[in-house]
C-alpha cells in the first residue's frame, strides 16, 4: 500500500508499467470500482468560466462524514465561499452504502451499486430516469463509459475512467440540457476530474461551465461500514 503519516492528505502519485495498467502499489480490489467510505474526503479546485470567459476560482473539499440512520452514507461540501472558516458545510443528498461512481456535489450516482459489481465495457451507454415531485417535470440522464485514459491531475496521475453525462430536464414549456464529463480513479475512490457544460436543445454551450481537479485525497480507514 502507499505509505503515510495519520491525518496526513493522501497524493497518490502511482508509477505506470509499460503496458498502462496500475502498478502492484495499489491495491486488487482498486482495480474495480471500489466504494466509497465513511472518512473519505477530497479536496478540488478548479474554476467557473461565464459567458465572458471570466473565471472564478474554485476550491472546495468533499467528506462522507457519516453514516446515515437510513443505510446511506453522509456527505458533506465544504466551500471558503460558503464558510470562510470551513467549519461548517453543507450537508449533501445521502449516497447509499456500496456508491462507486457518484457525483456526490450534485447527487448523480453515475454507476448504481449493482453496477458497480457488474461494471460496463468500454462503449456501453444507458439511461436512467429518476422520479420528481412534479407531475410535469422528467429528469433523464444518458450515460456513456468511454474507457480509461492517463490523466495527470495535481494530486497525481491516474488511469482514469472517462464518463460522460447528459442531463435532460423536461417540463410542458422547457427543456434544461447539462453535459458532464467526469474522471474516475479507483487508488481514490473518487473523481479526479469533474467537467459541466449546459447546453440549449440544438447542442449549442451555453454557460457557466465549470471544471475541478482533484488536489489531495484523505483515505478512510480499512475497516468496513456498518
Amino acid at each position: 500500500g502507499i505509505s503515510r503519516k495519520p491525518g496526513e492528505p493522501l497524493r497518490v502519485k502511482p508509477a505506470w508499467i509499460s503496458a498502462g495498467l496500475l502498478c502492484v502499489q495499489c491495491h486488487a480490489v482498486e482495480a474495480g470500482f471500489p466504494a466509497i467510505r465513511v472518512g473519505d474526503a477530497w479536496v478540488y479546485a478548479g474554476h467557473e468560466k461565464d459567458k465572458r470567459l471570466r473565471r472564478q476560482p474554485l476550491h472546495f473539499k468533499v467528506e462522507i462524514e457519516a453514516g446515515s440512520g437510513a443505510g446511506g452514507l453522509v456527505p458533506v461540501h465544504r466551500d471558503p465561499r460558503i464558510d470562510d472558516e470551513q467549519q461548517i458545510g453543507q450537508v449533501l443528498d445521502a449516497a447509499p452504502v456500496g456508491s462507486c461512481v457518484t457525483d456526490v456535489l450534485t447527487g448523480i450516482e453515475v454507476l448504481t451499486v449493482r453496477q458497480c459489481e457488474s461494471p460496463p465495457k468500454a462503449g456501453a451507454r444507458w439511461t436512467r430516469e429518476i422520479p420528481s415531485a412534479r407531475p410535469d417535470r422528467t429528469i433523464r440522464f444518458q450515460f456513456y463509459y468511454a474507457g480509461r485514459k492517463k490523466v495527470k491531475v495535481p494530486a497525481g496521475r491516474f488511469l482514469a475512467h472517462r464518463f460522460e453525462v447528459e442531463q435532460v430536464e423536461t417540463t410542458v414549456s422547457t427543456e434544461k440540457r447539462v453535459r458532464r464529463v467526469y474522471w474516475y480513479a479507483p487508488e481514490v475512490r473518487g473523481l479526479v476530474i469533474m467537467e459541466s457544460q449546459p447546453v440549449d436543445v440544438f447542442g449549442n454551450k451555453r454557460w457557466p461551465r465549470m471544471r475541478a481537479e482533484l488536489q489531495s485525497f484523505t483515505s478512510a480507514q480499512d475497516a468496513p461500514i456498518h
